[in-house]
């Protein structure tokens, strides 16, 4: 069974960070989750050093506390060593997330010689299909 959803750009976005945010935090990767609370309304083109240095401040203390209690109630590494496989769910957020951010990216730009990450063709994280995107008037 498939479905359609139709959103707006913008709400496309909002989609796109939130399945970053879910398969990034069940990887232990808290760096891009700290950033973007602690740096939450900040104003990059109009602010103090002292504005600044207290976000930093924010964000790395965040940052050690998100990851060693994530550390601790959901480790990367089992007793035996072995690191813990993504689940399918984490993988296909992977495979929605990819085509979501190509296709964006291929709208906003679309830049074929472009070094950013998001000009990569998405590729299956999970061996099924990807989903389809595509931008209606």
């Amino acid at each position: 069974m498939q479905y359609i959803l139709e959103v707006s750009e913008e709400q496309a976005e909002v989609i796109k960070i939130a399945l970053e945010e879910y398969f990034r935090l069940r990887m232990n990767q808290t760096g891009y989750f700290a950033d973007d609370i602690c740096f939450d309304g900040f104003d990059y083109k109009n602010h103090t050093e002292d504005e600044f240095d207290y976000r930093i401040m924010c964000r790395d203390l965040f940052q050690d506390k998100l990851k060693k209690l994530m550390d601790f109630v959901h480790p990367l590494q089992f007793k035996d060593c072995e690191l813990r496989g993504q689940t399918i769910e984490m993988r296909r957020a992977q495979d929605i997330w990819q085509v979501i951010r190509h296709t964006l990216w291929g709208y906003r730009s679309g830049d074929k010689d472009d070094w950013c990450v998001d000009a990569r063709e998405p590729m299956s994280m999970t061996g099924e299909p990807l989903p389809k995107m595509e931008r209606i008037e």
